[in-house]
């Protein structure tokens, strides 16, 4: 009440303040509950003019409100969760909550007693994001990016907005606010399961500070400036990890949520020359809050815990251990420390993998972007590294963790929350699916099964000696061109995937790529979706465009189906004329393969040229502006002359 009581009377002088609304959250745990939140709303209304609701709280079956262990942090997520929507619905983007001091203080007592030390001492912020709504859109870190402005984007848009936690009151006392209330004639009402000593760890550490004399240091003017002193030293490294970030290059695909950087030298993590162990610990703590920078873009995980982040630096950034090592005594300076380095590291299900490839950020020798054109270098001397998402373990997929089953628009089933919600798949992409079929879309990752299936790009050699006829399947042709395509490999292994399932027999049928784009050819027309990155941020002054990288469009698919398609019939005509007595490199058709091997016994460019000249005047001078040369070469081996009437390479 004391927060309401200082608002309305601070709008009074200031008429620019924005409106105020009020939430009265009721638990249902005691009786009285109702009664008192309906009184609480009715003096916000009549005694301050400031309009109300009051959010009467649905517990789940499965939660048992006698658990005392449990109650708190289950309340704690049902009261956020419920908030969060409420301001959605109210279209509110900031919420004000009435901690106080003694709130921020038993806050670091809980954390002391739980041994969360370090980061934990810091306590609550007095900004943040609403917490405990992971994965509700409109409420967490999204929701104000309109439909116009995502279709705008290629290929989709990132998603914007969300709910702020605002803590004003931190810095004083429940005595100072209740003499506020005293002063200003507001009542207020406070809830007596406060003051059960044993109904949670917080009331008991509320009543142990109140009735009982403590140690100095555990004291709450103790306790509130240790966070202080913890929340400036995190800023601290905060704001030196964020100069770092600006000065890391950054290639970013959207469309898998894989990452290539390059990080700055070791010199960016200090304003001061790293000499001593003491210089090295401390650039340490600095690049632990640069990875958890990076690790945002592409984890799954809402916020990476940041303690287990440091197992990244003694590979990203080995010098920090041979300084602190060579310089603290541990080790003779002969002998050097065992290093930790690795070219693959793991934490958070995001893959760290060393980026031994030429560079993307530098100017490749081909005329081609992609990542696959670029030729190898023999050594990339910068310190570049792959991130993708780390592939999914086979038992999360038999326990089907992570799949949204989408019903027929026209089923009884479906409802506006499976129809039209956003979802948040694999903590990453917010994809709505609009189902007009008759049978459920499956959301889920593509099994490794359907990824090995859809990179086969030939026919099988068994069909080809058997005689068996073995089409083209024009079908699931964009599907495998969009996987095809994807630069580097690793991050095709937590594609999101679209399966329509039988009713009956429960089987699943690949039918689309969403963050690919890609779907069966030709398309059902059973399905629409639209997808959005995750609210990111790349740092002041450096755009989405500035970083984003797309392998996949349309026009790639085009002529990588294209070119999938003559391979296919390519191979399948030579097996057929190789298994009926033919010799193997007849011409026939506008364009001619040839593998590696015949091309060098054939006579390589001597048949070229005779080839060339004795065809001229057929192609009307086609030989002479696409001549066959060692650039015209697809990554199976095989060489082509194009003819001008298909797609370039």
């Amino acid at each position: 009440m004391a927060l309401a009581t200082m608002y309305s009377k601070a709008a009074l002088d200031d008429p620019r303040m924005p409106p105020l609304h009020g939430f009265i959250v009721d638990h249902k745990v005691r009786p009285e509950s109702s009664e008192e939140a309906e009184w609480v709303a009715e003096h916000l209304r009549s005694k301050l003019g400031i309009p109300s609701t009051v959010i009467p709280l649905t517990w789940p079956g499965q939660i048992d409100q006698s658990d005392n262990t449990r109650f708190e942090a289950d309340a704690r997520r049902l009261r956020y969760q419920a908030l969060g929507l409420a301001c959605r619905e109210h279209n509110i983007k900031s919420l004000m909550i009435a901690h106080h001091l003694e709130d921020q203080a038993e806050t670091i007592f809980m954390r002391l007693i739980n041994f969360r030390f370090r980061t934990g001492l810091a306590g609550v912020r007095a900004v943040d994001w609403l917490p405990e709504c992971y994965g509700i859109h409109g409420v967490n870190r999204s929701g104000d990016l309109s439909d116009e402005e995502a279709n705008a984007q290629a290929p989709f848009a990132f998603e914007r907005g969300g709910i702020r936690i605002l803590r004003p009151l931190l810095p004083f006392t429940k005595d100072r606010l209740i003499a506020t209330c005293k002063e200003h004639g507001t009542q207020w009402v406070e809830d007596k399961t406060n003051h059960i000593a044993t109904f949670t760890v917080r009331n008991a550490i509320r009543h142990v500070a109140k009735n009982h004399k403590l140690p100095v240091a555990l004291q709450t003017r103790s306790l509130v400036r240790l966070s202080q002193n913890m929340q400036d030293r995190v800023q601290q490294h905060i704001e030196q990890a964020e100069r770092a970030f600006e000065k890391t290059l950054l290639k970013f695909d959207v469309q898998t949520g894989s990452l290539i950087m390059r990080l700055p030298p070791v010199s960016a993590l200090s304003d001061k020359p790293i000499v001593t162990p003491s210089d090295a610990t401390k650039a340490r703590n600095t690049a632990v809050y640069l990875m958890e920078r990076i690790t945002q873009l592409v984890s799954p995980l809402e916020r990476p815990a940041l303690g287990q982040m440091s197992s990244t630096i003694d590979s990203t950034y080995p010098e920090l251990a041979r300084i602190e090592a060579g310089e603290d005594g541990t080790q003779p300076q002969s002998q050097p420390a065992q290093s930790k380095e690795s070219s693959s590291v793991n934490v958070h299900d995001v893959w760290f993998i060393k980026w031994d490839s030429a560079s993307p950020f530098e100017e490749p020798n081909s005329k081609s972007s992609g990542l696959r054109h670029v030729s190898k270098a023999s050594a990339n001397p910068h310190n570049e590294w792959l991130l993708c998402r780390l592939p999914r373990r086979a038992s999360e997929e038999t326990r089907q963790v992570g799949w949204v089953t989408i019903p027929p628009s026209t089923s009884t089933t479906a409802t506006a929350t499976t129809t039209q919600q956003w979802h948040l798949f694999d903590g990453r992409h917010w994809i709505r699916v609009h189902n007009h079929g008759p049978n459920p879309l499956v959301l889920r990752h593509l099994p490794l099964s359907t990824l090995i299936s859809l990179r086969v790009s030939r026919p099988r050699a068994t069909d080809l000696k058997e005689g068996k006829d073995t089409p083209f399947d024009d079908s699931t042709a964009y599907l495998k061109a969009a996987v095809s395509l994807v630069e580097p490999h690793q991050a095709a292994s937590a594609l999101m995937g679209l399966f329509e399932q039988d009713v009956a027999t429960g089987e699943q049928r690949l039918v689309a790529l969403p963050t690919l784009g890609a779907s069966l050819e030709p398309p059902l027309g059973t399905c629409k979706w639209d997808v959005r990155y995750k609210a990111v941020d790349f740092g002041a002054g450096r755009a989405a465009q500035d970083v984003l990288s797309c392998s996949v469009t349309g026009e790639a698919m085009e002529r990588r189906v294209w070119k999938m398609r003559r391979k296919w019939n390519f191979i399948s005509q030579t097996a057929e004329r190789a298994r009926v007595g033919v010799k193997p490199g007849h011409r026939g058709g506008s364009r001619v393969y040839k593998p590696e091997r015949e091309w060098k016994e054939g006579g390589g460019r001597k048949k070229q040229h005779q080839h060339q000249h004795q065809h001229q005047k057929k192609r009307d001078g086609q030989s002479k502006k696409f001549p066959l040369n060692n650039n015209n070469k697809d990554k199976e081996g095989f060489r082509y002359r194009d003819n001008g009437h298909g797609p370039s390479t």
